[in-house]
């Protein structure tokens, strides 16, 4: 589903998927100093290789809300569409326009890490070896 999507969008992008749970610590200590909103570890898909974030290109330089704001908003808002279209769960809907998530699994963060406890306790292998994170 993830790579239909990509190869539908890859004019605008730049994905950044599978983030180790000490690199999620890393972001989430840049959060709580005032930083880009990160979760605390295992309570982001990223964790489990359910996420990727997109950064929109055009050209050679990253478009962002704040070097051009309707251009922006309108490309996030062709991607989020042309993502959900293809399945996947859009982050715009949540305020993280660049975030796109496996169907499959919770958007809250909690609840995310409770599923990935619940597997591991049950099954012996967790969300990460259900999405195919080796």
């Amino acid at each position: 589903m993830a790579r239909r999507f990509i190869g539908s969008a890859n004019e605008m992008m730049n994905p950044e998927g599978y983030e180790l749970f000490a690199e999620q610590a890393k972001l989430r200590a840049i959060s709580d100093a005032g930083g880009l909103r990160a979760n605390r570890p295992g309570e982001s898909a990223h964790n489990y290789g359910a996420a990727i974030d997109i950064d929109i290109i055009k050209g050679s330089r990253a478009v962002t809300r704040d070097t051009a704001p309707r251009t922006y908003d309108s490309l996030n808002g062709r991607l989020g569409a042309l993502g959900e279209h293809q399945g996947l769960i859009w982050g715009g809907r949540f305020n993280d326009p660049p975030h796109f998530q496996h169907p499959g699994i919770p958007v809250n963060g909690p609840d995310m890490l409770r599923l990935h406890q619940q597997l591991l306790r049950t099954t012996g292998a967790g969300l990460d070896a259900l999405m195919g994170v080796p």
